[in-house]
Order: structure tokens, then C-alpha cells, then sequence
């Protein structure tokens, strides 16, 4: 039983943030700075970035906090492009029987000239915890991307603007996350992630990450963020029909975070 309190505990206070940030391996192995990102993994981060997408995709991730069970965040995703945008479905759940925390998002994105992306989203939030109930909700999410040249994207999330509330009374919400950031391919092979999140209530976050092509299917990504310092990094190797990602972070409190993942079918190398 104290097991049980001592993880809800835990859970509480890791999953009450886990949901509006990034996720999936490539954004670990990137400290989370992928606001700026055209991928089917856009969907965890910027609903901007699926505009880029021109095929049918999936995503499918898990990540494991402190190596106990209970702790996973398992998450996918589909992409399906259309003439007039392309529509996302992601679903990510995090936590167990005790407590446990899901999310299902529906997103539009569409280009507008070749500089600009836009995104929205609906969202479903749903909080369970055991002797106490659900509560459950719908906010919502925006993303924009500009690309000024070739070399620099430049990207910005709010996630849950309308402070959806947590509890029955409204003295408690969901977060609400600004996010701003850039990605900068200085070489053909190499790009330059940087990014600040900022909660309401939370602390200013700072990401900067580093995504190497060593070869055409083997990528190489280190990263760091802020509050608390946290080091990560992970690899991407390009199969031919697939594409699997690994990542891992070195929290200063729960350890090793590592996450892995694949999307389908395989992306195009990024720039």
C-alpha cells in the first residue's frame, strides 16, 4: 500500500507535466527541442509540422521513468495527408491502474505560400485515480512554423490556452505550455536545435540539441535542457521501409529515461 501511494505520488508529480511536452525517442535523444520539426513525431510537439508531410504515416513510441513499472508513456500517432491539409490522431497514456493520465488529439495543419505552416488541435485529457475518480476535459493546442530561408525553420507551440481545469473546484489545471524555438541546418548533414518552454506556473526551460547524419541511415543526436540539468542523446537508423529511433536522458533524480520508437514508412533525410 505505501508502494502504491509513494508511486501515485511520484506518478502525480511527473505526469502533471508529462503530457503538453514533446515526445517519442527522437525528442529525447534531443532534449525536447523539436518545435521547429517537420516529422510524423510533429504531432507530440508542433501540430505545424505535420503540413510537411505528403504520405500516410504511424508513429509509435514507449519511454520508461526510472526503470519502474508504472511509469511508461506509451504514445502513436497517424498522419493521413490530404489536398486541403493533413489531419493527425495521436493518443498517449502515461501511469497505471493507481493513476494514470491519457490524452487523444485530433490535428489539422496546412501550408500557406512556402514559408508558412499552421496547426491546430482538439484534445482530450482524462485524469484516473483510484479511489478518488476521473476527471476528464477538452482544450485545445496551436503551432506555427516559418521558414525565413532554406537553412533556418522557426517554430512556436501553446498548448492548452483556455487553462483547462483539473479539478472540480477550477483551483487546479492542466499546464499550459509556451514554446518557442529554431532549427538551423548550418551543413547538409547537421542542424542545430535550440528552444525555451515556459509553464504558467513552472519555471523558464531551456532545450538545445544536435542531430548529426553520419551516413545515409544512421543519425546521431545529443542533447540538453534545464530545470533540472539533464543530458540525453540518442541514434535514428533508417531501415527501408522503417525508421527506428532510440533515445535516452540522464535525469539528476530518477536516473536513466530511455525511450524508443519507430515511424512508418521511413522519412526522407532531413537537411
Amino acid at each position: 500500500m505505501k508502494h502504491s501511494i509513494a508511486l501515485a505520488l511520484l506518478c502525480f508529480s511527473l505526469g502533471s507535466r508529462a503530457q503538453p511536452e514533446a515526445f517519442g525517442p527522437r525528442a529525447t535523444g534531443l532534449a525536447g527541442a523539436v518545435v521547429a520539426d517537420n516529422s510524423p513525431w510533429a504531432g507530440f510537439a508542433n501540430p505545424a509540422g505535420l503540413a510537411a508531410i505528403d504520405r500516410f504515416s504511424a508513429a509509435l513510441a514507449v519511454d520508461r521513468r526510472a526503470w519502474l513499472p508504472g511509469l511508461e508513456t506509451f504514445g502513436a500517432g497517424l498522419t493521413l495527408p490530404a489536398e486541403f491539409g493533413c489531419i493527425g490522431l495521436i493518443f498517449r497514456q502515461f501511469g497505471y491502474s493507481f493513476y494514470r493520465e491519457q490524452s487523444a488529439s485530433l490535428l489539422f495543419a496546412r501550408r500557406f505560400g512556402p514559408q508558412w505552416s499552421i496547426g491546430i488541435g482538439l484534445d482530450y485529457l482524462r485524469l484516473s485515480l483510484a479511489d478518488y475518480g476521473r476527471r476528464q476535459t477538452i482544450t485545445g493546442q496551436a503551432g506555427l512554423l516559418y521558414q525565413p530561408f532554406n537553412q533556418l525553420t522557426v517554430g512556436m507551440r501553446i498548448y492548452n490556452p483556455f487553462q483547462a481545469a483539473l479539478s472540480e473546484d477550477g483551483q487546479e489545471n492542466w499546464p499550459t505550455l509556451f514554446s518557442l524555438g529554431a532549427s538551423y541546418a548550418p551543413a547538409q548533414n547537421l542542424s542545430v536545435k535550440t528552444q525555451v518552454d515556459k509553464s504558467l506556473e513552472g519555471p523558464l526551460r531551456v532545450r538545445c540539441g544536435l542531430d548529426y547524419e553520419v551516413m545515409e541511415s544512421l543519425r546521431l543526436r545529443v542533447g540538453f535542457s534545464t530545470e533540472p540539468a539533464t543530458p540525453q542523446a540518442g541514434i535514428g537508423y533508417r531501415l527501408k521501409a522503417l525508421d527506428l529511433d532510440l533515445g535516452a536522458g540522464f535525469h539528476p533524480y530518477l536516473g536513466v529515461i530511455p525511450a524508443v520508437g519507430f515511424c512508418w514508412p521511413a522519412q526522407k533525410p532531413e537537411p
